[in-house]
């Protein structure tokens, strides 16, 4: 194979092969192995007109690729291995590569991008209480409910709660006032008074505000509202009084 020919594959390849970090210069050192069969280092260093010093360092980097193996010493003689395997151990290298930039770069900067979005929304009025009776249906493994006032009950909210007892923790805190006759069988406490109404579950908070005349309800599905609420039931479920007369 001429030399002319030789150079222009190197030419071609040369770029690809620094994206590798193999130089041009181990590339002229394989293929002439390749092309010539075995030699010292000094024949080597001869046929490409490259310093004997500088030979070295080529041999021992594609020697640590794996592209060449001594097969002689005294003096030590070098042959190419041939390019099908040193494709595969290209190609195991790119692998490797693509895989710690996908675990080191794509992986995080997904699940950045990917992240859960978190709504907040209003509502008011009757949707309220439509709302309520939804959120009380939908799976969840707890349902934590604080009712202050009548205005945030009616029978299908009743129902929804009964209904949610079946499917996981419910626990409810009411004031004097609510109606709880039909809600036999869950977990109810009492307190004089308090701020607002809420359901918190799983993955959703809703709270209402009674705002004459009218009930005003925030809704978010955000995980760290959800936390802080369930703190908040849990400090006033400790305080409210279990309405059951004692033995």
């Amino acid at each position: 194979m001429g030399e002319d020919i030789i150079n222009e594959i190197l030419g071609r390849v040369s770029k690809f092969a620094s994206f590798m970090g193999v130089s041009k210069g181990e590339l002229r050192a394989y293929s002439s192995l390749l092309i010539n069969g075995k030699m010292t280092a000094r024949e080597l260093s001869d046929n490409l007109g490259i310093s004997y010093t500088k030979i070295y360092s080529l041999l021992s980097k594609l020697e640590n690729r794996g592209w060449i193996r001594r097969v002689e010493t005294k003096p030590s003689r070098y042959e190419a291995v041939s390019v099908r395997e040193v494709w595969a151990k290209i190609k195991g290298t790119l692998m490797d590569r693509l895989t710690q930039f996908e675990k080191e770069f794509i992986d995080p900067l997904s699940s950045v991008l990917t992240a859960p979005s978190y709504a907040v929304s209003t509502i008011s009025g009757q949707k309220v209480l439509e709302v309520m009776t939804q959120v009380l249906y939908q799976p969840s493994n707890k349902y934590l409910v604080a009712l202050s006032s009548e205005r945030v009950v009616n029978d299908e909210v009743l129902k929804g709660i009964l209904n949610a007892s079946y499917r996981g923790e419910t626990r409810v805190i009411a004031t004097p006032n609510v109606p709880l006759e039909k809600l036999s069988g869950v977990e109810v406490r009492i307190m004089d008074s308090m701020f607002g109404s809420g359901l918190i579950t799983r993955n959703t908070i809703l709270l209402m505000v009674d705002t004459s005349p009218s009930v005003l309800g925030i809704m978010s599905n955000h995980q760290y509202l959800v936390e802080i609420g369930t703190v908040y039931f849990e400090y006033l479920w400790d305080k409210a009084r279990d309405p059951r007369p004692k033995s």
